[in-house]
């Protein structure tokens, strides 16, 4: 665990520079294994409830929810995650590309919000793909 987020085995994980965990609930944060998280990318487990009508002494409410990393996931320059997603193994998160809806295995995701534009030619791996 670092600073409260779930690390399946952070020695594989890359962590870029300005990488931002979510510190109202980093608990809820699960990164696999080999995962690169690239500069200034942000992974949020809390989002505002914009259908929410705000009072005189309460003008937003949040909810929270699980963001899961899966093994072998790439995660682009200043790219977004925000609401309850999962994110399958070997995808590929575009630069600046703001995620709020799971993201399948293998696939590539690019844009606001992020939107599946194609998927990785992943192959079984013999020996978990560690060599």
């Amino acid at each position: 665990m670092l600073h409260g987020v779930n690390f399946d085995d952070g020695k594989t994980v890359f962590l870029g520079e300005d990488v931002y965990f979510d510190n109202l609930y980093p608990e809820l944060i699960s990164v696999g294994r080999y995962v690169r998280i690239t500069h200034g990318a942000k992974i949020l487990s809390h989002f505002i409830d914009t259908k929410f009508i705000p009072e005189p002494n309460r003008p937003f409410r949040f909810f929270h929810g699980r963001v899961v990393i899966g093994d072998y996931v790439f995660i682009g320059t200043g790219a977004v995650i925000a609401k309850p997603v999962n994110i399958g193994a070997w995808a590929v998160i575009g630069a600046n590309a703001v995620v709020t809806k799971d993201v399948p295995s293998g696939a590539i995701v690019a844009g606001s919000p992020a939107n599946v534009v194609g998927y990785r030619n992943i192959q079984e791996c013999p020996n978990d793909c560690t060599s």
